[in-house]
């Protein structure tokens, strides 16, 4: 605290104080002076005293006016940060008012009944309507009411506009069949069918005009057709959600889906779709239990390589040499690379035991003999099990990478000889499979020559 602040705060009150005693004083002693009470003091001593007090005076009523302009000064500078948080405050209750504004008229509901309510206050106030998903709704009832009333009474529906986007799955094949017998039957573009695939579930209305209005029925369903929950959006971020879902609709299509909407106008585009459908169903199940296929001898070695240079601790892999031929596959240029990779994996670390399962009559197999002392020497452990009496559960070719992937050949395409010239492999990290593998992989082991 320098000698200003320590001033401020102890002495500026108390001088003042002493000063107005002072003049208070020296008023006093010159009234008492005239009054000839204080003859015995002189008269110039008095003067002096009464002039050196006013001017002390003076002196503090300046200090007191600068002070108070300091202090006005202060106060305008505080009432200008007021002013300035005031504007602050306001700007955001504008911004929560829009905010609130934005999402007023958003209401839920529960029940099909709500639902059913809603979208025919929909169908009948707006012109432009958007269904997407599997809807609580008849499909083809509700195409043909549109229809039939335009037919009746076109100028009423003269700007109608209905656009449906549906997955077609087995269980509405039948219902999309006759949507578009209704569609081609119907007014040229009163009524626009699309398949979009992957939106069994999640569904909803986007009702709009050419004002640019806007009401939503963002609506769940179960399999049933019933609802199950659902919210109505109007309002600016209804009006919002149309502007958005329609322009990747109809532009763009959904980035989050496979395929872009694809529109339909006949039963044999229904046929295709739902036997493609069915084929792609197969082949995840398929991927699922048997794990990612992998065709030809250069990808089957590139996925085994990229695999073994990111495994952290071993490498249990198996060769099946049937024949000649799956021999000579050891000095192919693709699999020398496959094996170049596994002496780096070893320089690292990585513990590598390979079991070649082998006729015996192909033992002494030059190209056998020599890819195995070389491995040997880049300190893979080999190990030979004879192909001669082995059960054919144990006949596989595979590799395991720190029990989380496995590769192996499909055995209706296992060999890797050069009359298969496109073998095929499946990659799989399902643990019940790698645990299959690795007890196959144990089983040789116990079996194999010493």
């Amino acid at each position: 605290m320098d000698w200003r602040e320590l001033y401020k705060k102890y002495m500026k009150k108390w001088t003042a104080r002493i000063i107005f005693a002072l003049v208070l004083l020296t008023i006093l002693l010159s009234t008492a002076h005239q009054f000839r009470y204080l003859e015995w003091m002189p008269g110039p001593a008095l003067s002096e005293t009464v002039v050196a007090a006013s001017f002390l005076l003076v002196l503090l009523l300046l200090e007191t006016i600068f002070a108070s302009d300091k202090k006005l000064d202060d106060l305008d500078n505080l009432t200008g940060e007021s002013q300035r948080k005031m504007d602050y405050i306001s700007q955001r209750l504008d911004d929560l008012s829009r905010q609130m504004s934005s999402t007023k008229g958003t209401t839920t509901y529960s029940e099909l009944s709500a639902f059913m309510n809603k979208w025919q206050d929909l169908r009948e106030t707006f012109n432009i309507l958007t269904l997407v998903g599997e809807l609580p709704i008849n499909y083809a009832e509700e195409v043909r009411r549109i229809c039939d009333q335009d037919k009746r009474d076109p100028q009423t529906i003269e700007k109608k506009e209905i656009s449906v986007y549906r997955c077609v799955n087995t269980s509405s094949r039948q219902d999309v069949t006759e949507l578009i017998e209704l569609v081609a039957a119907a007014r040229q573009d009163l009524v626009t069918f699309y398949y979009i695939f992957g939106f069994e579930w999640g569904s909803w209305v986007a009702a709009s005009n050419h004002r640019g209005e806007a009401e939503v029925l963002l609506n769940f369903t179960n399999a049933q057709g019933r609802a199950l929950v659902g919210v109505h959006i109007s309002g600016k971020a209804a009006e919002a959600f149309v502007r958005a879902t329609t322009r990747k609709l109809k532009e763009v299509g959904f980035s989050e889906a496979s395929y872009p909407p694809v529109r339909l106008a006949s039963r044999g585009q229904v046929d295709f779709v739902v036997e493609d459908k069915a084929e792609h169903q197969k082949r995840i199940a398929e991927m699922a239990e048997m794990g990612i296929p992998i065709e030809g001898i250069d990808r089957i070695c590139e996925v085994m390589i990229d695999l073994v240079q990111c495994a952290q601790r071993y490498l249990h892999v198996t060769h099946l040499c049937i024949d000649e031929g799956t021999i000579e596959r050891l000095q192919d240029g693709v699999f020398r690379k496959w094996l170049d990779a596994n002496y780096k994996a070893v320089q690292r670390g990585i513990k590598i035991r390979r079991i070649l399962i082998v006729p015996k009559k192909h033992y002494g197999h030059p190209i056998l003999e020599k890819t195995g002392m070389e491995m040997q020497s880049k300190n893979v452990e080999v190990l030979i099990c004879p192909l001669d009496g082995l059960r054919v559960r144990l006949q596989e070719d595979f590799s395991i990478y720190d029990e989380q992937n496995l590769v192996y050949m499909d055995k209706a395409r296992i060999h890797w000889s050069g009359a298969q010239k496109q073998p095929l492999a499946r990659h799989s990290e399902n643990p019940e499979k790698i645990k299959y593998y690795r007890d196959i992989f144990s089983s040789l082991e116990s079996l194999v020559d010493k």
